[in-house]
């Protein structure tokens, strides 16, 4: 039996046919990749987060939903992956808790998601090949290469370089 012009049956067929072409054909689709866990690697990690945006056009929101309260902090092991997908976000002000500044005279941001290079010692922290992507809502320390991000940021996006969110201070950013 066909469906009717129109019906939640056919526009679903319509719909699976145009997301099946469009993986066909390598064209982009979106995704929301969400980090759940501090660990360095694995299911819900931020690494894992990378490998899956790279692997797939974008473009890509990379989320952080940690349980917990208070600062996540996030030591990787190992250098993080090349961002090799053009149009990723990663948003740390996406995390509980957490919110951009909202007082343009002060600063009133309130970030949870904290980024330790401490292990990958001269390693570069979050890094790209490809465009432009958006980190913000992140405290990036103890990466003495830095990270490796061309271009001028987006206005109104914010990632601290410098001490951990407790305000200790940190052997080298």
């Amino acid at each position: 039996m066909k469906s009717a012009p129109g019906s939640v049956s056919g526009i679903r067929a319509v719909a699976a046919a145009i997301f099946a072409l469009c993986r066909l054909h390598g064209l982009a689709l979106s995704a929301t990749l969400t980090v759940t866990t501090t660990h360095d690697a694995g299911p819900g990690s931020l690494r894992q987060a990378i490998l899956d945006a790279n692997g797939a056009s974008g473009p890509h929101s990379i989320v952080f939903a940690i349980a917990g309260a208070g600062v996540q902090t996030i030591a990787p092991a190992s250098p993080l992956p090349v961002i090799t997908t053009a149009g990723v976000t990663i948003d740390g002000y996406t995390q509980a808790g957490a919110n951009p500044n909202t007082d343009p005279s002060a600063d009133n941001a309130v970030i949870r998601i904290e980024l330790d290079g401490n292990a990958v010692a001269g390693s570069p922290g979050p890094s790209t090949l490809a465009g432009r992507p958006t980190i913000r809502g992140l405290i990036l320390h103890r990466f003495p290469a830095g990270a490796s991000v061309p271009g001028p940021r987006p206005a109104g996006t914010r990632a601290c370089l410098g001490p951990p969110p407790a305000g200790q201070r940190a052997p080298g950013h």
